[in-house]
């Protein structure tokens, strides 16, 4: 089982690196094209469900990246929010 929670935690990490640089490039540019902004709310909300997920069944390293990817999905949905709210 170790190594199919090492498989997962290697997908969460790679997911949560681009999460971040997600967010890095939002906030350089101040404006997103070409993403449905609601899509990456809800990977937010997801990634939370799967942190609880995670915990229950107590993959570690799946749960360190989840946690990771979720508050980069958060804050690149709050940095959207904040950089775009005259325009919604």
């Amino acid at each position: 089982m170790a190594e199919v929670n090492s498989i997962n935690a290697f997908f969460e990490l790679v997911g949560a690196i681009l999460a971040w640089v997600s967010v890095r490039q939002i906030y350089k540019d101040g404006q997103v094209q070409g993403l449905f902004w609601p899509a990456q709310a809800w990977s937010g909300l997801w990634a939370i469900c799967g942190i609880f997920y995670y915990l229950a069944h107590e993959d570690m390293y799946s749960l360190f990246f989840c946690f990771w990817r979720m508050c980069a999905l958060v804050c690149w949905t709050l940095v959207f929010l904040v950089s775009t709210r005259k325009s919604l």
